[in-house]
């Protein structure tokens, strides 16, 4: 699955943040692994000083909500209330996940 756009049809763009919310026990079914992978608007991997644009199953330092949910964090600055494992870094001009 590809998107460049939120659920009303806007553009993703760094400078606002996102939030990717799966329910306890809803992560996508695979017989392998799953992973979010964060690409810039020439649809490259967006390279930051991380050195992550991803986050999925192979991430084991993940940090789960209180009620089991796992929420991923995008943007181009680290929202302070979420976990620094749980956040994928954005440029500040359009993106895709």
């Amino acid at each position: 699955m590809f998107t460049d756009t939120v659920t009303a049809g806007d553009q993703l763009i760094g400078t606002h943040q996102y939030t990717v919310t799966f329910a306890p026990g809803e992560l996508p079914p695979v017989d392998g692994f799953f992973s979010m992978t964060l690409y810039n608007k020439h649809h490259f991997y967006f390279e930051y000083d991380l050195g992550r644009y991803s986050l999925g199953t192979k991430n084991p330092d993940l940090v789960r909500d209180d009620d089991g949910s796992l929420t991923f964090y995008l943007g181009n600055v680290r929202p302070t209330s979420a976990p620094h494992s749980n956040w994928i870094p954005a440029p500040a001009d359009d993106f895709s996940i």
